[in-house]
């Protein structure tokens, strides 16, 4: 429903009458298999977004779209609407994509979609692979007010709101907040959560992790199998896993990670963005990681991290002597060490440690120098471990491409 453009449509106020019922019980509205679908709040009431992507679990992919209209823009006119999507799933909610300071198109924005969905709030949703029926019902309905504790936040264009809103506790998710500003100035923002029970997975899941579905020049997005995500949902907290991210650049120039909140640990924990290329690890928890980027898409390389793992320097550190290498014109692993050394068992893990392949002498021709073929292996980032016959271990850090 529109304004009537009388005096300042930001400031002024304007009363509007509704006619009619209002909505109880069932209600249904179709959607097509990847299509995406406006609906929104039909009752007189809140609704609890998290129930409600519940119970759409044969019909959605499990995220809600939220457009915030920029309260810079008093526009009527659709194509020069400004403003952006927060996204909300089970595991939380972020802010739309802050615009570069002074860029059209976007304007000012910055709501976080809270857990319940006030009344008459629309949303998009997109439909799985064969789509299905949206079901909303009176199990949805909760009693909670827009100024209650910041449970439910409606995406009006409001002057007076605030540009940010504080997530409310009442879920037991722990979760690390993070920021990419992009070198042409604009903010992304996205979520990393753990669930205590496992409710999640490294892999895409339905409710907890949320696709990008943005098209913007520079970006960043957490990895999942083929697909980039604002939201990552995963298992309980690990310091030893490693979540790849992407980085899209636009243009060549500085790219900046930083943390920005950490909810729900009993306990201290380091964040680090690790550059798989460089072998460096980064703390971001206070400190931004900075880095000069160009052009192009950055996948494969940087992840984020909880503990610096040191003994895979081993190589340069306490081995000058032994060289350990992936060819990737040949797909092979060359490794030479000084006569002094006996290999014993050589392996390939994967960044989430998980042994890939694994030789010794009944399957390799392991000698002083030798290299081993390896075929089929995908792209990404890997550590050779060599084991000697007298216990040493020798780690390598390498990146797989494809020719």
């Amino acid at each position: 429903m529109k304004g009537s453009a009388v005096g300042d449509p930001i400031n002024d106020l304007q009363n509007y009458t509704f006619v009619g019922k209002p909505n109880n019980g069932t209600i249904t509205s179709p959607v097509t298999g990847g299509n995406e679908a406006l609906v929104g709040n039909p009752y007189p009431s809140a609704i609890d977004a998290s129930q409600f992507i519940t119970d759409n679990s044969s019909s959605i992919t499990g995220a809600l779209y939220f457009w915030e209209h920029s309260k810079t823009n008093n526009s009527h006119i659709t194509i020069d609407y400004e403003g952006g999507y927060a996204i909300r799933n089970l595991l939380s909610g972020v802010a739309a994509t802050s615009p570069p300071t002074g860029l059209g198109g976007i304007g000012v924005v910055g709501k976080i979609p809270q857990r319940y969905v006030p009344v008459a709030q629309g949303f998009y949703v997109t439909g799985d692979s064969d789509g299905g029926n949206i079901v909303f019902n009176n199990a949805q309905r909760v009693f909670k007010k827009e100024s209650e504790a910041n449970t439910s936040v409606f995406f009006r264009n409001d002057s007076e709101q605030e540009t940010t809103t504080t997530e409310e506790n009442d879920d037991p998710f722990k979760l690390i907040r993070m920021d990419f500003t992009s070198p042409e100035g604009a903010i992304r923002h996205l979520v990393l959560g753990f669930t205590p029970n496992n409710e999640a997975s490294e892999s895409v899941d339905y409710g907890y992790d949320a696709p990008n579905t943005d098209y913007f020049p520079s970006d960043m997005s957490f990895q999942i199998e083929e697909g980039k995500y604002i939201i990552q949902g995963v298992g309980e907290f690990n310091t030893d896993n490693m979540y790849p991210v992407t980085i899209d650049m636009g243009i060549t120039g500085n790219a900046e990670i930083a943390v920005t909140d950490i909810e729900n640990f009993e306990e201290n924990i380091d964040v680090y963005v690790y550059d798989a290329l460089l072998g460096n690890y980064s703390r971001i928890n206070i400190t931004p990681y900075q880095i000069n980027l160009d052009a192009g898409t950055h996948e494969g390389r940087f992840y984020i991290v909880f503990q610096e793992d040191n003994v895979l320097s081993t190589v340069t550190d306490e081995f000058p002597d032994v060289i350990v290498n992936y060819l990737n014109s040949t797909n092979q692993i060359y490794i030479k060490v000084p006569y002094s050394m006996d290999i014993k068992q050589v392996y390939l893990v994967s960044m989430l440690g998980q042994t890939v392949k694994s030789w010794n002498s009944t399957n390799a021709p392991l000698s002083q120098e030798c290299k081993i073929p390896v075929r089929q292996l995908s792209e990404g980032n890997y550590i050779i471990k060599v084991q000697t016959t007298d216990n040493r271990t020798i780690n390598k850090k390498i990146v797989v491409k494809q020719q």
